[in-house]
């Protein structure tokens, strides 16, 4: 019998932004006492795992990566449509998404919006519209709601 289709989900996919946890000093500094590891799923497709890789590091140009590759782009999104019922774009953008909640629900206060949209590989401007057509927020508000809804006040990202 045929497995069932899609395989993965997005959120399944998603290996996560390192973190570290940390440990505050009466005078309201902090020490961090270990780095969290991130736990990749492996699919045993290796160029689909080396591909989340890339959109891990924030190199997610499919264009850039298939031609590197030697396959035609619509095949990879193919191949990405099998595994987890998404186009390419889509799939991305999902990925996108997990990374932007990690940040907001753990980053420091002193991190940028900026920062994370250079990361994202777009523009602040984008990454409003994308807050908006997501969470219905700004990408300030996101980050706000993010943060407040983070009970694990010691873990944080860089």
């Amino acid at each position: 019998m045929v497995e069932s289709f899609p395989q993965y989900s997005v959120k399944e996919l998603y290996r996560g932004v390192p973190k570290k946890r940390k440990v505050y000093n009466p005078d309201g500094t902090f020490v961090v006492i270990e780095e969290l590891p991130n736990e990749p799923i492996i699919t045993g497709i290796k160029v689909f795992d080396d591909f989340i890789t890339e959109l891990s590091n924030g190199n997610g140009k499919a264009e850039k990566f298939c031609e590197e590759l030697g396959v035609p782009q619509v095949y990879f999104s193919g191949l990405i449509y099998m595994l987890t019922g998404l186009n390419m774009s889509d799939f991305k953008l999902e990925y996108k998404k997990c990374i932007v909640e990690d940040y907001f629900t753990y980053c420091l206060p002193s991190y940028n919006v900026m920062d994370l949209a250079a990361k994202l590989g777009c523009t602040s401007h984008h990454l409003e519209y994308l807050c908006k057509k997501w969470y219905n927020l700004s990408a300030r508000a996101a980050r706000i709601y993010f943060e407040e809804k983070n009970d694990k006040k010691n873990i944080f990202i860089e």
